[in-house]
């Protein structure tokens, strides 16, 4: 019996360990990809920056969707753009 509790925690840990780095790794693609945006931001026509406000709302909605996005004044400060 308590082998099987320690292979079910070993499971449990590696699952754990597996899913920090997955939202690691979206955390990181997020950051990049406000970063991006907000550069290419500069100098846009008025229909560019449209199309490019959009975009940015289909990323914050991907990530409020994925739980990594869930305090957006704070997002708004460090990314530089209104969600």
């Amino acid at each position: 019996m308590i082998e099987k509790e320690k292979l079910e925690a070993k499971k449990n840990s590696k699952k754990e360990k597996w899913e920090a780095k997955k939202r690691r790794n979206e955390q990181k693609i997020m950051h990049e990809e406000m970063k991006v945006m907000r550069q290419s931001m500069v100098g846009l026509t008025p229909k560019q920056a449209a199309y490019w406000k959009l975009q940015q709302s289909l990323i914050v909605e991907r990530y409020k969707a994925n739980g990594f996005l869930t305090d957006l004044e704070t997002n708004e400060n460090n990314y530089g753009f209104n969600f």
